[in-house]
């Protein structure tokens, strides 16, 4: 290698280097910009709970009818169809819907602005404040643990033990929800579970096939079921294992 060889090697790696230290910087600055407004939105929610409500029917509610805690946030943005929470992880975010698309917040963050980790948003045919017999929530699984990266928990026994309950409200009702299936699926592929589809339940048997079906994939086995008239919650994100694997978490609501 002569010398001029070897200068035009040591410029290129420094190219190289700088580019992905710009890379890595754009990154980390996203990130921490991401995390900063969404703990303004949190403030905002916690503000407004009370820490506890001895009855639900008497916690404090708009002239509408909608939770107080979410009253603010939903005069900000009305895409807002609710939140979601589960303890010891980083989900702790509102959850968007806009009709006839699941595109509006793969994007963009509360203020409609361009943020590439998005927000959870709710499946375009689901409704908010007439849940659907299945309420599908979707976000990216970001690798610095935000958004949906924390479903990956629930692949430890340990975890999805003690870690049962998700809660998700809707603008206008707060609700718990059983963790039941945990579950990998490959999209397009020719044992696809789409599970993704299941939004109604058009009969009995429609339904119970959904649960079969959940229940043979499910990592930790079928020990938890659900029955006709249940409301579930359906979690999912990417999964890094395979191209186009999504992760699932499914979970039925607790009647209280």
């Amino acid at each position: 290698m002569n010398k001029k060889t070897g200068t035009v090697i040591q410029i290129i790696c420094l190219m190289i280097f700088i580019v992905c230290g710009i890379y890595l910087g754009k990154y980390f600055y996203n990130s921490y910009t991401a995390q900063n407004e969404l703990s303004e939105l949190q403030e905002i929610v916690e503000a407004n709970t009370p820490e506890k409500v001895a009855e639900p029917q008497a916690e404090l509610r708009a002239e509408n009818g909608m939770l107080m805690s979410y009253y603010d946030l939903y005069a900000k943005n009305s895409d807002m169809a609710g939140w979601i929470k589960i303890p010891d992880t980083k989900i702790n975010y509102p959850v968007m819907h806009t009709e006839g698309s699941n595109e509006e917040y793969l994007h963009k963050n509360f203020e409609k602005q361009y943020q590439y980790c998005g927000l959870p948003f709710m499946d375009y045919q689901c409704e908010g404040d007439k849940p659907s017999d299945n309420i599908i929530v979707y976000a990216h699984n970001m690798k610095d643990g935000s958004m949906f990266a924390g479903l990956s928990k629930y692949e430890n026994r340990d975890f999805y033990d003690n870690h049962s309950e998700i809660y998700f409200d809707t603008l206008y009702e707060r609700s718990k929800y059983e963790v039941m299936y945990v579950f990998r699926t490959k999209i397009g592929s020719e044992k696809e579970f789409k599970y993704y589809e299941f939004i109604n339940a058009g009969s009995v048997e429609e339904f119970d096939e959904f649960i079969k079906t959940a229940q043979s994939l499910s990592i930790f086995g079928n020990q938890k079921s659900a029955e006709y008239g249940d409301k579930l919650l359906t979690l999912s994100t990417c999964s890094y294992n395979t191209s186009n694997e999504r992760l699932v978490v499914i979970a039925k609501k607790i009647k209280q």
